[in-house]
């Protein structure tokens, strides 16, 4: 019995409970390319597409993009707590109506709460339908897929 408890207590552990955030930029996931993992220190923080500094803990920013079928392009960014701060939870944000900016602001209101954070492009740049045109997989990126290549991704990269 006991050796089957101790295996439950491992299946549920981490794959990686040890990897650094830079580390991150090694992983292989398929049809993701992590492009940067940097520690953020705490204080004062402004993503360059914000306009407004942020109050955030500490934490680890991972940037990534997904090509998950032709003419697809979508940016990821999670936001990971330590683990000393870290609820346990994820939290995926969005952006409102057809708008490709991340929600920064939320982002950090949730980072501060403990949990793990992400926010993508929805696939596209701007805040109008005109990426749409002629791009029918971009628009199935930003109506749906979007939202769930960032959920599984993040979920993965916080697994490891």
């Amino acid at each position: 019995m006991r050796l089957v408890l101790s295996l439950v207590l491992l299946a549920t552990l981490p794959v990686a409970a040890g990897s650094t955030c830079s580390g991150l930029t090694d992983l292989f996931i398929t049809n993701i390319r992590v492009s940067s993992a940097d520690d953020v220190p705490a204080g004062s923080y402004t993503p360059a597409a914000a306009a407004t500094p942020l109050k955030v803990p500490a934490f680890c920013r991972v940037r990534a993009v997904a090509r998950p079928v032709s003419d697809s392009e979508i940016h990821i960014e999670l936001w990971l707590p330590t683990l000393a701060a870290w609820n346990g939870k994820f939290e995926g944000t969005g952006n409102g109506g057809v708008s490709s900016a991340m929600s920064y602001g939320t982002m950090a209101v949730t980072l501060n709460n403990g949990y793990a954070t992400a926010g993508s492009d929805t696939g596209h740049e701007g805040g109008d339908l005109n990426f749409g045109v002629g791009h029918p997989e971009k628009i199935n990126d930003w109506a749906y897929r979007a939202v769930h290549v960032m959920t599984s991704t993040a979920k993965l990269i916080i697994r490891d």
